[in-house]
């Protein structure tokens, strides 16, 4: 569980204090590969829980980029993705204009401001030249579980640290949305009751 830390070209979102619950995919250090809508995580496959959702059993092809991808300027889309990998406290990154989009949302959002420029041809931060940035905080990147109809790290990137408030643990209930609360009956016959008490991985 964790505090939505905006979309991927925004500092902070526009809702705050709006908590999400996604399935943490990379911690600090991780490799992120999708490959066909497969994960894998340090080059190993990552599991697949058993109530996974997909819309298609086809993978986008990698030709066909995803404009609102993270980070921004990659040719990757949400199912062939990568490799990616997770900012840690102290991991020191070459900065350079070829490479600055990739890296500008995630130090704009330590700095809480943009602070990421190219002048002249030079990255700078703060208007001071660098050529290497070492990130302050560790990341994760999360994913839902119904991977085709998720928002997730892959379209509004990393989330720090500071921005995870808990742990999932148990599903409820799970009943259609689409129902007003309002039509009492027509909800509690919504509910779902595989998903009644389900314990979550």
């Amino acid at each position: 569980v964790f505090e939505y830390p905006g979309d991927r070209d925004l500092l902070f979102a526009t809702e705050r204090g709006v908590n999400y619950v996604k399935r943490c995919i990379g911690t600090p250090g991780d490799t992120i590969v999708i490959i066909d809508k497969v994960i894998f995580v340090n080059g190993k496959e990552f599991w697949i829980p058993p109530h996974i959702k997909y819309l298609s059993p086809y993978s986008k092809p990698k030709e066909v980029i995803e404009p609102r991808i993270f980070p921004r300027g990659m040719q990757w889309n949400e199912d062939n993705y990568g490799p990616l990998v997770v900012p840690y406290k102290g991991y020191k990154i070459s900065l350079n204009p070829d490479n600055v989009e990739q890296w500008r949302t995630t130090i704009d959002r330590e700095y809480g401001k943009k602070v990421v420029d190219v002048e002249n041809n030079v990255v700078t931060i703060e208007s001071i030249p660098v050529s290497s940035y070492t990130f302050k905080k560790d990341y994760y990147f999360m994913m839902g579980d119904n991977r085709d109809d998720s928002l997730d790290s892959r379209f509004w990137g990393f989330v720090a640290r500071d921005m995870v408030v808990g742990e999932a643990f148990i599903t409820l209930f799970s009943w259609d949305r689409e129902i007003p609360f309002s039509d009492l009956f027509r909800l509690l016959g919504s509910i779902r009751l595989d998903r009644v008490l389900l314990l979550l991985h």
